[in-house]
């Protein structure tokens, strides 16, 4: 049963019976209309739409006005959505309320058939770019003429003859080296310009880490609500996990950006920067030596990134560290 209650509102009242709807209410027998605001609508334990005015509502349901919960709560079964801190995009299959902590829970599958479960402050509306938001205009420096445009999908260069409507989100200038002739692009300094046998790829120069511990499960196909028992260490040990899981989704990013072909670890013959505990104090370092350590990585910028996000995790379970 949903412990959740929507105030009945004078001209959205089928927004208040769609949302009960939602979360598996039937509206058959009673087929209330959810305009009157002065009762409160809820599912009852046989899954019925119900209204009430008496305080036994406001004593054993989380009461909301309409446009709270739709504020607090934004989506809908069929939305697709993406982890606030990495860009794999999911769908809305199901949602459910949570008795134990009172919120609303979206359960959801990757395009690639990953399924897992969210909350809404993990999540945001992902918003398809169109064909066009791919195109990237070259155009001359000190002049509004584009002359190509780079898709950013595939490298493909198209002339601007072929594009009918254009919404640019990057601008390349070039100039014509007066020696050889050669056209030069100017590349902005947030991008990153390679060229791969036949492909031109584009993409930002900074790196993107994920700042959850959901958001790594989702890199290394977790499951982030895996219970794990630590009755012996308090949550030491949970942490210690969660962290192993944050610092594998680094390690598949790094190998993806250095090109290893599979995720970086350690290597004893080469530096790397880590996190480690010294007297009970966490530091972090440079360091090239044959001794293993748990959190280490090959930047020192990724080093910095994941003390930033998981430092709460790391100060939990630092006496393993």
């Amino acid at each position: 049963m949903c412990r959740f209650a929507i105030r009945g509102h004078t001209t959205r009242g089928k927004d208040v019976i769609n949302i009960l709807k939602d979360f598996g209410g039937n509206n058959i027998i009673f087929q209330h209309k959810g305009n009157d605001p002065f009762y409160f609508y809820f599912i009852d334990e046989n899954t019925l739409i119900q209204r009430d005015n008496s305080s036994n509502v406001i004593s054993n349901y989380v009461c909301f006005l309409l446009e709270d919960f739709e504020k607090k709560y934004p989506y809908k079964v069929g939305d697709k959505v993406r982890l606030i801190d990495y860009n794999i995009v999911h769908e809305v299959f199901k949602i459910k309320w949570d008795n134990k902590l009172n919120r609303v829970i979206y359960d959801t599958k990757s395009d690639d058939g990953f399924e897992s479960y969210f909350v809404a402050e993990e999540l945001e509306l992902y918003k398809e770019e169109t064909r066009n938001e791919m195109l990237v205009p070259v155009k001359k420096i000190g002049s509004d003429e584009i002359l190509y445009y780079v898709d950013k999908n595939n490298g493909d260069i198209k002339e601007n003859k072929e594009i009918m409507e254009i919404k640019p989100t990057v601008t390349f200038e070039y100039i014509v080296d007066a020696k050889t002739g050669d056209l030069k692009l100017i590349v902005p300094e947030n991008i990153e310009f390679i060229v791969n046998s036949n492909e031109l790829i584009l993409r930002d120069k900074k790196p993107k880490y994920p700042k959850t511990y959901a958001g790594c499960c989702e890199i290394i196909h977790s499951d982030p609500n895996f219970y794990v028992d630590t009755h012996l260490y308090s949550n030491k040990l949970e942490s210690l996990y969660k962290l192993l899981i944050c610092r594998d989704a680094y390690w598949k990013l790094a190998g993806e950006q250095i090109g290893l072909g599979k995720p970086w670890n350690q290597d004893y013959n080469d530096r790397c920067f880590i996190i480690a505990n010294n007297d009970g104090i966490i530091h972090t370092y440079e360091y090239h030596g044959s001794n293993n350590v748990i959190l280490a990585f090959p930047t020192k910028e990724m080093r910095d990134a994941f003390y930033e996000n998981f430092k709460d995790l790391i100060e939990e379970c630092k006496v393993f560290l």
